[in-house]
């Protein structure tokens, strides 16, 4: 039998079988939200990192900086516009 989850080296067989079963019992709404919860605190990390890293760029450049790795530069032009136009068209 093979296992569904993967158990770090850090965490106990037992709070391993406890993760699994408490997420084996779990409605499909409920790891639905669970997964997105955990998709907006990625955004909000990778966003505080970028922010970090910037020299004074305003929040929209910043949300255009996240796009373009996270999608590339055709994709997030094309969502976003240029840096100066993401700046102007979007809501800070």
């Amino acid at each position: 039998m093979t296992r569904p989850f993967t158990t770090p080296l850090d965490t106990s067989p037992e709070a391993q079988a406890w993760q699994e079963n408490k997420w084996r019992s779990m409605e499909p709404w409920q790891k639905a939200e669970l997964a997105n919860q955990l998709t907006l605190d990625c955004t909000a990390l990778a966003l505080a990192g970028t922010h970090a890293r910037s020299d004074g760029l305003s929040q929209n450049e910043i949300r255009y900086q996240l796009a373009l790795r996270r999608y590339g530069q055709e994709l997030a032009d094309e969502d976003y516009g240029t840096p100066t136009e993401a700046d102007s068209s979007f809501p800070s």
